[in-house]
């Protein structure tokens, strides 16, 4: 597989996270009433865009890896640390993920009390 056709297939791996994390700012910036749920939504969909960047970047990282042709055992001893980052950005992206679901929750509560 050429490095072209891997780049492509990691960035498709990604993009529809990132295209929902676009359309939701563009939403919410465009809809939602200034207020402390505006705020917490956009620092959960910062925190998520973060941390969809920085899983997209260690994947390039761990396939530059993988194409230079280390040894077997450092790439062995490495997929434990790329497993164990990985993992770690995936809980920092269900994090704000639960902040925008959270800010969204107090937001129609706080619609159905008016």
């Amino acid at each position: 597989m050429s490095s072209f056709s891997t780049l492509l297939f990691t960035l498709s791996a990604y993009l529809p996270d990132l295209i929902g994390l676009g359309i939701a700012l563009i939403m919410l910036l465009g809809s939602a009433r200034p207020g402390r749920e505006r705020r917490n939504a956009l620092v959960g969909i910062a925190i998520m865009a973060i941390s969809i960047l920085a899983r997209l970047g260690l994947t390039f990282y761990q396939n530059a890896i993988f194409a230079s042709g280390a040894a077997t055992s450092d790439v062995a001893g490495m997929m434990n640390l790329f497993m164990s980052v990985h993992t770690v950005l995936n809980l920092i992206t269900i994090a704000g993920f639960l902040m925008v679901v959270w800010a969204l929750c107090r937001a129609t509560r706080a619609a159905d009390a008016r």
